[in-house]
């Protein structure tokens, strides 16, 4: 349990300090507004959050996991569909013809709300295991 346990937070901090490069990546290579900095820097931070509650798995109690990971989703939802360079809203088209487009709107969008429900399960994820770890060891910090 304590293997399967340690690699779940390896890979999903992995992931999350993935998805951290991949949004100071846009923060460098965009011209961001004055509107726009703000959430950035909110939402870089609630990333750094999850990575030190990721770490601090076992010491922190498990309803700071669940405020980590819904205000993490919050700004994952603002960088998703909001922001300049968001990465579920199409940004060009590859064709002049309005059925074409249509088309490849319509499957871009259910792609883009596939990956997003994906990643908002696998951002909640931890303080779902953290809360059942919780629950089947009330007296145990540390699960066998």
């Amino acid at each position: 349990m304590k293997i399967a346990l340690l690699t779940y937070r390896i890979i999903y901090g992995a992931f999350v300090v993935l998805l951290l490069y991949v949004l100071t990546g846009d923060a460098r290579n965009t011209d961001w507004g004055a509107s726009q900095i703000v959430p950035f820097w909110l939402a870089a931070g609630a990333a750094a959050f999850l990575i030190v509650v990721t770490y601090d798995f076992y010491r922190m109690a498990a309803w700071i996991h669940w405020v980590a990971a819904l205000v993490f989703c919050g700004f994952l939802t603002w960088w998703g569909w909001y922001s300049n360079d968001s990465i579920f809203r199409l940004h060009e088209f590859h064709s002049f013809d309005p059925v074409k487009i249509a088309l490849e709107e319509s499957r871009f969008r259910t792609r883009a709300e596939i990956e997003y429900v994906f990643l908002l399960a696998w951002f909640v994820s931890l303080a779902v295991v953290r809360q059942w770890l919780a629950t089947a060891e009330p007296r145990s910090r540390h699960p066998e």
